[in-house]
């Protein structure tokens, strides 16, 4: 599959005139991403996040290395066919969503309102685009971001923590929107510290950590690396077995057990079928994407 960034040994070092010290931002980064995947980068804040997006949309020129879209350097005939949300985007707040999303609308040649209305109807903010921007909520910056990320139907859609600082609702907000990009097979990379949602909407990811890439991975093989063990839902369990199991908990009629190795679990099973106990469900508990992200983090 043809890629559409790479990244070979990527280098940036800041530089303070006031300390006189330079400050690693990034430490030789190697890092593809294929057409049509959903990337997921993390790392903790500081990490090099939003440096390697800033290199890869050409607001930061690297030290040393090469950044190349699609076969190119960062340039404005790669702009053309990105779209762009940074971490936290400042918009003309005296505008309304209308006045500008019409802005950006022209800075790409594009004069036709029906695409300004097409994106704010499918982003969820076309109710609001005749309100000034200053009377927006930060899920509504979000998504009018987001809106005008998209005006030029870009084939390549990067987002810089577009779920930080949200509120629930906000955040589903957004993840709908970015799991409806992925059915229609945009190449996206974006950002994120928030875990939980990086495994609802990533094919693959990589953990970047002060300013080194740590690992990458497609996130099922990841997801299924390793069962941690196995929760068994039952009723009518003998109180002389329940007690000999001290990791259950108790819910209505219902009880859950947690055991950790297989041959526990079919000795399990075996007692309460003998008991004449009742087995409403058994569930593998695998390894997650947080547990694996603090394992590669941890110690360095």
């Amino acid at each position: 599959m043809k890629n559409i960034i790479e990244i070979e040994n990527l280098v940036k070092i800041y530089r303070s005139p006031f300390l006189r010290k330079k400050v690693m931002g990034l430490n030789g980064l190697d890092l593809n991403i294929q057409a049509g995947e959903v990337f997921g980068l993390l790392g903790p804040n500081g990490a090099g996040k939003t440096t390697t997006i800033k290199l890869i949309v050409g607001l930061l020129k690297p030290t040393s290395g090469k950044v190349l879209i699609f076969g190119e350097s960062p340039g404005l005939s790669q702009k053309r066919v990105i779209g762009y949300l940074p971490e936290n985007p400042h918009f003309y707040t005296y505008l309304t969503g209308l006045e500008l999303l019409s802005l950006y609308a022209r800075l790409f040649g594009i004069w036709n309102k029906g695409r300004i209305y097409e994106v704010a109807k499918w982003t969820k903010i076309n109710y609001a685009l005749h309100q000034r921007i200053s009377t927006y909520s930060r899920g509504m910056v979000q998504r009018i971001g987001i809106a005008q990320a998209l005006l030029n139907d870009p084939q390549l859609l990067i987002l810089d923590e577009p779920l930080s600082g949200l509120d629930p609702q906000g955040r589903k907000g957004i993840k709908d929107i970015l799991l409806k990009l992925k059915e229609e097979g945009k190449t996206i990379l974006f950002s994120s510290h928030i875990l939980p949602d990086v495994e609802m909407i990533c094919n693959r990811i990589g953990i970047i950590y002060r300013g080194k890439l740590l690992n990458t991975g497609v996130l099922s093989e990841i997801a299924d690396m390793e069962i941690r063990g196995f929760e068994v839902q039952c009723r009518n369990i003998p109180n002389d077995i329940k007690s000999e199991y001290p990791e259950r908990i108790q819910r209505g009629e219902d009880i859950y057990i947690y055991l950790h190795k297989e041959d526990e679990l079919n000795d399990f099973l075996k007692r309460i079928i003998h008991a004449n106990g009742k087995i409403m469900g058994v569930v593998p508990r695998k390894k997650t994407l947080e547990e694996y992200f603090i394992e590669q983090v941890e110690g360095r």
